[in-house]
């Protein structure tokens, strides 16, 4: 097992939990707004559920097959260049997704991103398994 490559995937995952800790503190923040204020739009709690529950269906997949992938002697850098375009990929759709607009860049291109991610992960696990 690569060294560089653990202390890589340790350093994203841990940036992807805070990441989910944020998602899932905006989702209190309003849950507290809409008990406490009649006027509150409902709308923008679902959407923050929505960031936070679309982060957690994906993310932990993909990182779960980094961390193999890094099992097998992954290359830090490509545990670099995955975990960052998940992580932008992630900030991203979560900020695409929470906006009043119909399909925003951001979410689109990081929906795009993750699927990427999430393909690259795959072909790379199915080749590492078939003896590459």
């Amino acid at each position: 097992m690569n060294e560089s490559a653990m202390a890589a995937l340790l350093v994203w995952t841990g940036l992807h939990v805070i990441l989910m800790l944020a998602l899932a503190l905006n989702v209190s923040r309003h849950r507290f707004q809409s008990d406490k204020d009649e006027g509150y739009d409902e709308r923008r709690l679902v959407k923050a559920i929505r960031a936070h529950g679309n982060n957690i269906e994906y993310v932990p997949i993909i990182l779960f097959c980094i961390a193999l992938l890094v099992v097998v002697g992954a290359d830090a850098a490509w545990v670099h260049a995955l975990c960052a375009t998940l992580f932008v990929a992630r900030l991203l759709h979560a900020h695409g997704i929470q906006q009043f607009t119909h399909l925003p860049k951001s979410r689109i291109i990081g929906n795009f991103a993750t699927w990427g991610v999430m393909l690259g992960t795959a072909i790379a696990l199915i080749y590492q398994g078939l003896g590459g």
